[in-house]
């Protein structure tokens, strides 16, 4: 399927600000996947300012992009589609379906919370939006009049602040509410995740207790059953908690420094990206535990084997964020309203 050429996001109405489609290099059932279910992926990457549209094309698989500040958290629930962007939260309704089947979404709100480090976002029932918070290390809930409200946070943190004492970077929302989230360390000391990083991580319930630690930068839960899937950075794992028993399993491992993951039917599709260069001390002992890559890949995994059923390279980004799955087989972005104000000031809910 081509990307339609009225694709417009995050602009004026007659200006297409979408990249022109091209094709990547797929491998194995990735395209068959995407056809079979008649799915799209949402892709964002922080480190290039792209949020990128994977699509079926007729023989091959297709990526289109946007240019916007700093995406990474993504979520779609219903007809409600939420962007994390470095200043805020887009939200995107779906007011229509093109003759093609792709759904178009049109910019409702532009809530301004501050470069807060918008991990992992929610939707609850009543449409309320949460987000982790990553800079206050904390789980947070946009309402009108302020930037955010504080809705929960670790309880080994310090006083509320921009301080990112665990590095809260994960979150599973199923049902109206968090279930899951990871951290990279336990600390109640401003940074104090990055000390000994590489073996700090761990798995919360919604409540805030401990399911897992000693994990490597782990991101992206996912309840699967009973158990609860996610990835490690720092070893290029994908790995599983089952919360009653505690016991931990490698489901598989692949190249690349793991991040973002979405489920649909038993697939998982995952993110690989290089080692990032500014990650210091931290980059030159990623490269002793994980296999190298030269660009991003996202690898489908059947979760329930740890098979690896496809790939797609995608050597035009830096990073990937986050990743999710859209249950049709393109997006259209139309035009957005003029962006809010800004505000200045938090409240504790």
């Amino acid at each position: 399927m081509a990307i339609p050429t009225r694709i417009r996001a995050f602009g004026r109405r007659n200006r297409a600000v979408a990249s022109a489609s091209e094709s990547v290099v797929s491998s194995g059932q990735f395209h068959e996947l995407l056809c079979k279910y008649r799915l799209s992926l949402l892709v964002s990457s922080r480190q290039g300012d792209r949020l990128c549209l994977i699509t079926a094309g007729e023989s091959d698989v297709q990526i289109a992009d946007w240019q916007i500040p700093g995406p990474m958290g993504l979520h779609l629930r219903d007809s409600m589609l939420c962007v994390g962007w470095s200043e805020g939260i887009k939200t995107f309704h779906n007011v229509g379906i093109t003759d093609d089947g792709s759904a178009i979404y049109a910019e409702t709100t532009d809530h301004r919370t501050g470069p807060v480090s918008i991990h992992d976002i929610g939707i609850d029932d009543a449409g309320k939006i949460w987000f982790l918070n990553t800079l206050y290390s904390c789980l947070c809930s946009l309402q009108p009049g302020v930037s955010f409200a504080v809705e929960w946070a670790p309880p080994f943190t310090g006083p509320l602040g921009p301080y990112d004492y665990c590095h809260l970077n994960g979150m599973y929302f199923d049902e109206g509410q968090a279930r899951y989230f990871t951290a990279l360390g336990v600390s109640n000391l401003p940074q104090g995740w990055r000390d000994n990083v590489l073996g700090r991580g761990v798995l919360l319930t919604g409540e805030g207790n401990l399911v897992a630690e000693g994990l490597s930068l782990p991101h992206s839960p996912i309840q699967v059953g009973d158990g609860v899937i996610f990835v490690e950075a720092g070893n290029g794992r994908v790995s599983h908690v089952d919360p009653t028993t505690l016991r931990y399993a490698v489901r598989c491992e692949l190249p690349g420094v793991l991040r973002g993951a979405a489920l649909h039917e038993g697939n998982l599709f995952v993110g690989s990206s290089r080692v990032r260069a500014s990650s210091g001390l931290v980059a030159d002992a990623l490269a002793q535990r994980i296999r190298a890559i030269d660009g991003c890949r996202i690898t489908v995994v059947d979760v329930r084997t740890g098979e690896t059923l496809g790939a797609i390279e995608l050597p035009m980004l830096e990073e990937i964020s986050t990743i999710i799955v859209v249950p049709v087989p393109g997006i259209v972005f139309e035009r957005a309203p003029p962006p809010g104000e800004p505000f200045t000031y938090i409240v504790q809910a």
